[in-house]
């Protein structure tokens, strides 16, 4: 079995980096979509940081899923890189 760190850095650098762009640009679009259609105003740490309680809302229910937890730690990767920004 493949390290969860190694999939979750290959699943943020690798090919959907290139399709979706820098995590900054990609979450402020996000935000800007969630404003549109809620009237909610969330900056791009807060939208990176809601899509974390979601992932930690599914591991409450299922703790051993795999896939969430590599989303989770790709999406720890992805608010680093919004917050250097």
């Amino acid at each position: 079995m493949s390290n969860i760190l190694e999939d979750a850095l290959a699943a943020v650098t690798g090919p959907r980096a290139e399709a979706y762009g820098p995590p900054l640009e990609n979450w402020v679009r996000t935000v800007d979509i969630f404003d549109a259609m809620t009237g909610i105003c969330l900056t791009p740490e807060q939208g990176v940081k809601f899509a974390i309680a979601m992932k930690l809302a599914r591991l409450y229910q299922t703790p051993d899923h795999r896939d969430s937890m590599v989303d989770l730690c790709g999406y720890g990767w992805v608010l680093s890189e919004v917050v250097a920004k």
